[in-house]
């Protein structure tokens, strides 16, 4: 069974100052070590919008933001979007909110940012929360078609091309998407559409949209996959909490890649969430909130 959909409420809004930019951040009252929840791509801080609410309902201070050209956070079409700048975007929220001590949380492509600023910065965390993501190579590691095409090189004028053209764009989140659901339940379908799809499709009906950050950092997918797997046997010596928070349905980041990154790390908490998707933030908010209170406390 779902959990209680909740709607996008109880946040104070922010403009964090980023270098010459700035980012869209929500804050979640509560107290404890604040959860730090990142969004993969080209998704935004919507996904968090049922698990903020339920954190701070349970007591629990949460933050959300989008990185830098993405959702409501300014989209500079000179920037150089890489890697690095996502870390660089941590800096600025760790800066704003004077965080001494919080957990990362990292879905998707931001599950990489979320082990290499803690990695950087043991110190400054109380561990790492992982959701649905990758990091370094894995035997059952794939991506989406739609991701793996445009991590292509050797496409990239008709990725460009591609992603200017909304209705050929759309139809590719589109597919993209139906895939994710196949399986699901009627109310995930309508989930996906409600909380994920048409938040998307919004931000790149937008202009600027997030058309320069998506094709960057897709571009440098590959290559980050091998530096991350060149930082695994880091994993091993972490020696925080770390928590994998799995839907294991989810056809692509499927719960192998999870087993197999928890076997990389000294000590790993797995939680496979039965019959659910690539977005557990969003099917069952109160489940993932429980897990994320109990493997790291106030």
């Amino acid at each position: 069974m779902a959990d209680t959909a909740l709607q996008p409420t109880g946040f104070e809004e922010h403009r964090v100052p980023r270098s010459y930019h700035t980012l869209y951040a929500r804050e979640y009252p509560g107290e404890g070590p604040a959860f730090v929840l990142m969004h993969g791509f080209p998704d935004n801080l919507r996904i968090y919008e049922r698990l903020g609410p339920v954190l701070s309902s349970l007591g629990r201070r949460a933050i959300c933001f989008d990185f830098l050209g993405y959702g409501l956070s300014d989209k500079p079409e000179s920037y150089n979007y890489t890697t690095s700048g996502l870390l660089e975007d941590i800096d600025a929220i760790v800066a704003h909110f004077k965080l001494e001590q919080f957990v990362p949380v990292g879905h998707d492509a931001s599950g990489c940012t979320a082990i290499n600023w803690a990695l950087d910065h043991k110190s400054s965390v109380s561990g790492v929360a992982l959701l649905n993501m990758f990091y370094g190579d894995s035997p059952t590691l794939r991506f989406p078609p739609f991701v793996g095409f445009f991590s292509e090189p050797k496409y990239r004028d008709v990725q460009k091309a591609m992603i200017a053209d909304l209705p050929i764009f759309g139809w590719l989140q589109k597919f993209t998407g139906n895939q994710f659901c196949k399986g699901g339940t009627e109310q995930q379908v309508a989930d996906h559409e409600g909380c994920i799809a048409s938040a998307v499709r919004e931000q790149f009906m937008r202009q600027p949209n997030p058309a320069p950050a998506f094709l960057a950092l897709t571009g440098e997918l590959l290559e980050s996959v091998r530096y991350n797997t060149s930082r695994t046997p880091e994993l091993a010596r972490f020696d925080k909490p770390v928590s994998l928070i799995w839907g294991d349905r989810d056809p692509y980041l499927t719960i192998d890649v999870a087993r197999h990154l928890r076997t990389q790390f000294g000590s790993a908490r797995l939680h496979e969430l039965a019959s659910q998707g690539h977005w557990p933030q969003v099917d069952v908010p109160e489940t993932v909130a429980r897990h994320l209170i109990e493997d790291f406390p106030a």
